[in-house]
């Protein structure tokens, strides 16, 4: 899918637009699959070893477009379900709703997408096949 590339304007030098906007802090505090949480809990996303790292690497980028795909999902549904609902909203509605819909759905896409672009950097660095050449 065209989407899931990664664009030019998504890149600033070696990091991403992404790394502005605050995915790092995000990613350090996600209940689920946070840095915090993995550390407390000894999981490892990626389990680098020499022989098979880059198909780590392609695997979680195939991850990363299924996490991305799942929130897209779940922000159409979350706007349907939003006009679809009772309309008679206050501005605090608006507010904990806008806030809510970024916690939940824009950070997360923002997160995979940077974490894609990380996975690209790491593929092009080792001279590896980028996922999305033909």
């Amino acid at each position: 899918m065209k989407y899931l590339k990664p664009r030019r304007f998504e890149y600033l030098g070696k990091s991403s637009l992404y790394t502005r906007l605050g995915v790092k802090v995000f990613k350090k505090y996600v209940p689920t699959s946070g840095d915090k949480v993995r550390k407390l809990w000894g999981i490892k996303q990626i389990k680098m070893n020499q022989q098979d790292r880059f198909a780590e690497l392609y695997q979680y980028e195939l991850k990363t477009r299924s996490f991305e795909f799942r929130h897209l999902l779940g922000m159409l549904a979350f706007i349907v379900a939003l006009f679809l609902i009772d309309k008679t909203y206050t501005w605090f509605d608006y507010v904990f709703v806008g806030v809510m819909f970024l916690i939940v759905n824009i950070y997360p896409i923002l997160l995979q997408r940077h974490n894609r672009i990380r996975i690209l950097n790491i593929l092009e660095k080792y001279d590896q096949s980028s996922p999305y050449t033909s």
